[in-house]
């Protein structure tokens, strides 16, 4: 289960952090923004694609007696180790890419709230008062 949300949660958040990068590089011209992404999504996308390769080798080479507590006598230890620093390095980079948006968006507000279900409309102003009106759809 951690292996398949860890490759969800990595895998898509590598893909993200390229495809933001790659949107974002025309019209960030001469910003440090833009090399500093494509430093991070560089960095994503290698270190999450050394995790399962190393994790892989590791778990081939294990001549332990309990997969889930290595010891550094244990063969294929030092992959072990480099898939995990892999792993925290991934997700460090993919935080610091998502830090890189606060740039962007720093200057967008929400307003309003409107919450559409079938004939009504349930809205929030920016007072926490509720505005519904079960006529406006009708």
């Amino acid at each position: 289960m951690h292996l398949l949300g860890a490759g969800l949660l990595f895998g898509g958040g590598s893909a993200y952090a390229l495809v933001v990068t790659y949107i974002t590089y025309k019209y960030l011209r001469h910003s440090r923004i833009r090399i500093t992404r494509l430093v991070l999504a560089f960095i994503s996308v290698s270190s999450f694609l050394l995790q399962p390769t190393t994790g892989l080798v590791a778990r081939i080479m294990y001549d332990g007696d309990n997969i889930r507590k290595w010891k550094p006598t244990d063969q294929g230890y030092s992959f072990h180790v480099i898939s995990s620093i892999s792993e925290w390095i991934t997700a460090l980079s993919f935080i610091s890419f998502v830090f890189t948006l606060v740039w962007e968006l720093k200057d967008y507000k929400v307003h309003d709230v409107k919450i559409v279900r079938r004939w009504s409309i349930i809205s929030v102003d920016n007072y926490g008062n509720n505005n519904n009106d079960e006529n406006m759809l009708s």
